[in-house]
């Protein structure tokens, strides 16, 4: 698994850009952006 604590920008971006390639990637970006807000409206 990733530690997350390690990865540069350029880092994220390439995992982002790659995510968003796919479906299920594009779906589980927008999971990952949703839930603090999900949580903070609880």
């Amino acid at each position: 698994m990733l530690d997350k604590s390690k990865l540069t920008n350029e880092d994220k971006e390439l995992i982002i850009a790659q995510a968003l390639n796919t479906d299920e990637g594009r779906t589980a970006l927008a999971q990952a952006m949703v839930e603090p807000i999900r949580r903070s409206l609880e």
